[in-house]
């Protein structure tokens, strides 16, 4: 079984109060060159990453808390799939350690998509979102199929609201020998120059006998300081 997960190389793995109405404001971006991270080098974006857990009695565990730091190292380097990059060297820790996990992602355009690698060497390319960003338009996010929900939606997140594009992506996967349904749900809010405003993962695990369980990755934008 093999499922997509945006931020689980970076942090270990992902919203509450996400609430809004689409915008039909002509003004807001409908290309993806919009929503790539903006600013020079020294740029930093925070993003805090909550991770819960609910068993199949309905009973919840303690939260885990990941914070990840964001720096734009370079512009235009020279991805070799993705063409001209933004590198970035990301910096996470859990809550109460010292521990600091360090990795690295390159953002690219290319053939109308905006999409991610972990490294100069990463060959899988997942898209985040495609032309033309309107209500409707649908990509391969990994395996699943992505399509854009909403296009001007306010969403709430610590660093302030944000008018984002919803992109909504849903993967099913059936274990042969437990006969366990899987079902990820990924929602990402993309917003002009910050790239990710808020994120949600829900991974939902169906047994034979209809109990089910299920884990819940929230992440919120915390810090953007643009150079």
């Amino acid at each position: 079984m093999k499922a997509f997960h945006f931020f689980s190389v970076i942090m270990l793995l992902y919203l509450c109060s996400c609430s809004g109405t689409t915008d039909s404001n002509e003004s807001f971006p409908q290309d993806v060159t919009n929503f790539m991270l903006a600013g020079n080098p020294g740029t930093e974006l925070v993003m805090k990453e909550t991770y819960s857990q609910t068993d199949t009695t309905g009973k919840e565990s303690g939260a885990q808390i990941i914070t990840s730091l964001w720096t734009v190292m370079e512009r235009d380097v020279l991805h070799p799939i993705g063409g001209k990059s933004v590198a970035i060297r990301t910096e996470s820790r859990e809550a109460n350690s010292s521990t600091v996990r360090i990795d690295s992602l390159y953002l690219s355009l290319h053939d109308n998509l905006l999409m991610r690698f972990m490294s100069m060497k990463d060959t899988t390319m997942i898209p985040f979102l495609k032309n033309p960003v309107i209500v409707g338009t649908q990509f391969m996010m990994g395996n699943a199929k992505a399509t854009v929900k909403s296009v001007g939606e306010i969403v709430n997140t610590t660093y302030k609201p944000l008018k984002a594009v919803l992109v909504e992506a849903v993967d099913t996967v059936v274990s042969t020998s437990s006969q366990i349904k899987f079902v990820f749900t990924h929602r990402f809010y993309l917003a002009p120059e910050v790239f990710i405003a808020r994120y949600e993962e829900i991974r939902l695990k169906i047994y034979p006998d209809n109990r089910t369980s299920k884990e819940t990755i929230i992440g919120d934008l915390v810090q953007y300081s643009k150079k």
